[in-house]
């Protein structure tokens, strides 16, 4: 139950993340998440909170593979929110809104 609970704050942190390609999704589809200070929010709040509260405690080990795992997702929020920036920056907000709402 608790692999669950971890599976789904991650499943979370990445529809915030990642965008999902599908068929009928438009090309140019931007992340929803788009500052660093939202998603140390997303984790103050929802992340952490939701571990401290279903976990008395972690081992040595799953604290190790938890740290890793959230030091490297962190550099993955960066990456993205950096490429997000930069496509702004380019072509601009108003070019991508009308593409995500077809």
């Amino acid at each position: 139950q608790g692999c669950r609970i971890i599976q789904n704050l991650i499943t979370s942190l990445d529809q915030k993340l990642i965008v999902q390609s599908t068929s009928t999704s438009p090309p140019n589809t931007l992340p929803k998440i788009r500052s660093w200070s939202a998603h140390e929010h997303d984790l103050m709040t929802h992340v952490i909170p939701t571990l401290y509260n279903t976990f008395s405690e972690f081992d040595e080990e799953s604290s190790a593979v938890l740290q890793n795992f959230f030091t490297a997702y962190s550099v993955a929020v960066r990456q993205t929110i950096a490429t997000t920036t930069r496509t702004l920056l380019q072509q601009g907000e108003q070019q991508q809104q009308p593409q995500q709402q077809q």
